[in-house]
C-alpha cells in the first residue's frame, strides 16, 4: 500500500478510529494486524519473510540474553544475523553476483551455469532487516534487555508508518514506547485523541503529501526523460536535470518520513527525524549528518565504530570510511552505479580531510575572514555541488548513462560558446531556451510547459521557509503563525495537490530499496 493511494486514504482514518476507540489492552493487536495488511496488501505472501525475520531476531535476542557464556552467546548472535543477511543477499543480491561471476568465468574461458532467481524484491527488505539486525546488536551488547513480548517486537518490525522505507528505528528509542503506550493496564493512562498532537501529525502528513505529488513526482517529469537518452538533449538540460533530480529523491524521500513521523505522531509515538535540511550542509561530512539519518547513524554505530572508526592510524581510517561508504552504496541497490556512488562519497571525505586546514588558513589570511556569510554560502555551494555531482551516478540506470551524462555537462562551455558565435557571426535570433538547449521544457506534452516554472519557483519558496525554520520541528513550524496565514497555507497546499498534483505517479522512489 501507498501512502498517496486512494486504498491508504481509506484505511488510514479507520484504523486511527479504531485505534483511539479501543480499550489499551487491544490496541498492539489492531496496530499489529493493521501493519500487516499495510504490507500484504502489496504482495500477501511476502509477509511471511517479515514473520520469519522477527521470530528469528525474537529468538536469537532471547537467547543471547539469557547465557552469560560469550561462546554460546556469540554463536547464537552471528546465526540470527547470518539468517536474516542471507535471506537479504538471495532475494536482493544473489543475480548480481551471479551475474558478476558468470561475467568473470566467461572472459576467462570458462563455461558455467548458475541458474538466476526469478524473484521480486520484497518491499522494505533492507529496512525491516537492518531494524532487526540494530535491535539484536543492542541486545548483544547489553544496551536493552531482549523483548520477550513477541507481539510486540512483531510491531516494532512492522510497525505500518516506517515499515517500507523508514526511518530505521533502534529498539532502544521505539520499543519502551510501545511498552510505556500500549502495555499499560490502566486505561486513564493510555494515549488519548489530544488536539494539539493530532493536528501537528496531520500538519506533517500535508507537508509531506505536498513535497510528494506536487514537487517530487512533477520534478521527475524534468528528470526521467534526461536520463533516459542523454544523448539525445544538451549539456544544460542534463544539469538542470540533474539539479531536479536532487530535489526529487529529497523531497520523495523526506516526503514518507513527513508522513511517517505524522502518522505516528496522530497515534501517539515519536520517531526519529531523518532530515534536517541536508542541502543547506557546508561540507560532505555534515551532509551526511543531516542525509538519511538513521541509515548513516546505523553504519556509523555498527559498522563504523567497530571497526576501529578514527581511533586508528591514519591509513586504517581512510579504510574504514571507504568500507561504510561502499556498503552504504550496496545498502541502496545490487548495481554498480550505487557502488560507484558510494566510493565517490568516500572521496569526498577523503577530500574534505585534506583541503580543509589549507581553507581554513587561506579563510583566516585573507577580506574573506570579514564576510563569515559568503564563506559559509560559498561552502553550501560546492557540497551541494559535490553531491549533485555523485548523484548523477545514483540516478543512472547503468555506468555508460552517468558518464553521458557527465560529458554533457563538461561540455556546457563549449555549447554556448558555439551557439554565441553563431549569433555574433551569422546573426542568428537569439532565443534564450533553444541557447541552452531547453526548449524541450515548454513543450505541451505531459504536464510540462509552465510546469517546471512552478515546480523550481516552488522548490525556491520551500528552501526559503526551511532555512528560516530550519531549527524546528516541521510539525510545529506552521503553528506559531497567526491563524489566517496558517489557514492560508493549508489551502494553497491542497489546492495545490489538487490542481499540480500527479496521483498517477510511482510509488516513493525508496520503496526499491
Amino acid at each position: 500500500m501507498i501512502f498517496t493511494s486512494l486504498e491508504f486514504l481509506i484505511f488510514f482514518p479507520i484504523v486511527v478510529a479504531i485505534y483511539f476507540l479501543l480499550p489499551n489492552r487491544f490496541r498492539w493487536a489492531h496496530l499489529l494486524l493493521a501493519s500487516y495488511y499495510f504490507y500484504m496488501a502489496w504482495k500477501p505472501v511476502y509477509a511471511l519473510l517479515l514473520l520469519f525475520s522477527t521470530v528469528s531476531f525474537y529468538l536469537a535476542a532471547l537467547g543471547v540474553d539469557r547465557y552469560q557464556d560469550e561462546r554460546k552467546r556469540a554463536g547464537i548472535f552471528w546465526l540470527g544475523i547470518s539468517l536474516n543477511l542471507g535471506m537479504l543477499f538471495t532475494f536482493k543480491y544473489y543475480n548480481f553476483f551471479e551475474a558478476q561471476a558468470r561475467a568473470l568465468a566467461e572472459s576467462r574461458g570458462w563455461h558455467i551455469h548458475i541458474a538466476p532467481l526469478d524473484v521480486l524484491l520484497p518491499m522494505g527488505i533492507s529496512f525491516f532487516t537492518f531494524q532487526g539486525i540494530s535491535y539484536l546488536v543492542d541486545v548483544y551488547r547489553r544496551d536493552m534487555p531482549a523483548e520477550r513480548h513477541l507481539g510486540l517486537l512483531m510491531l516494532y518490525k512492522a510497525f505500518f508508518p516506517q515499515l517500507v522505507a523508514g526511518p530505521i528505528e533502534r529498539g532502544t528509542h521505539f520499543l519502551p514506547q510501545l511498552r510505556k503506550n500500549l502495555l499499560v493496564c490502566n486505561n486513564s493512562q493510555r494515549i488519548r485523541f489530544e488536539y494539539e498532537r493530532v493536528v501537528s501529525g496531520l500538519r506533517l502528513m500535508l507537508l509531506g503529501f505536498f513535497k510528494k505529488i506536487v514537487l517530487a513526482d512533477n520534478l521527475s517529469l524534468i528528470v526521467q526523460p534526461v536520463y533516459a537518452a542523454p544523448n539525445e538533449y544538451s549539456g544544460i538540460s542534463a544539469l538542470v536535470a540533474t539539479v531536479a533530480f536532487a530535489f526529487q529523491i529529497f523531497f520523495d524521500f523526506s516526503a514518507y518520513t513527513d508522513i511517517a513521523r505524522g502518522i505516528s505522531r496522530v497515534l501517539g509515538f515519536e520517531l526519529i527525524e531523518n532530515f534536517k535540511h541536508p542541502y543547506f550542509a557546508t561540507s560532505v561530512p555534515e551532509f551526511w549528518q543531516r542525509w538519511h539519518i538513521s541509515l548513516s547513524s546505523w553504519f556509523r554505530d555498527y559498522v563504523y565504530i567497530p571497526l576501529g572508526g578514527n581511533r586508528v592510524v591514519r591509513s586504517r581510517w581512510f579504510l574504514n570510511l571507504w568500507i561504510v561508504f561502499l556498503l552504504c552504496g550496496l545498502w541502496h541497490g545490487a548495481n554498480w552505479t550505487f557502488i560507484a556512488w558510494g566510493a565517490m562519497h568516500g572521496f569526498y571525505y577523503f577530500l574534505t580531510y585534506i583541503f580543509t586546514p589549507p581553507a581554513r588558513w587561506f579563510v583566516a589570511h585573507t577580506f574573506l575572514s570579514r564576510f563569515p556569510a559568503l564563506c559559509r554560502l560559498l561552502l553550501v555551494m560546492l557540497t551541494f555541488s559535490l553531491v549533485c555531482w555523485a548523484w548523477v551516478m545514483f540516478r543512472a540506470e547503468n555506468l555508460t548513462l552517468a558518464f553521458a551524462i557527465w560529458i554533457n555537462i563538461a561540455h556546457i562551455p563549449v555549447d554556448i560558446f558555439e551557439y554565441f558565435n553563431l549569433v555574433v557571426r551569422e546573426g542568428v535570433h537569439f532565443a534564450p531556451l533553444k541557447a541552452f538547449g531547453l526548449g524541450w521544457l515548454t513543450e505541451p506534452a505531459e504536464k510540462l510547459s509552465l510546469m517546471p516554472a512552478y515546480v523550481f519557483g516552488l522548490t525556491v519558496i520551500y528552501l526559503v521557509i526551511s532555512h528560516e525554520m530550519r531549527e524546528q520541528d516541521d510539525g510545529e513550524i506552521f503553528s506559531t503563525w497567526s491563524t489566517p496565514l496558517r489557514w492560508l497555507l493549508y489551502v494553497f497546499s491542497l489546492t495545490s495537490i489538487l490542481l499540480l498534483g500527479r496521483f498517477e505517479a510511482a510509488q516513493f522512489i525508496y520503496f526499491q530499496f
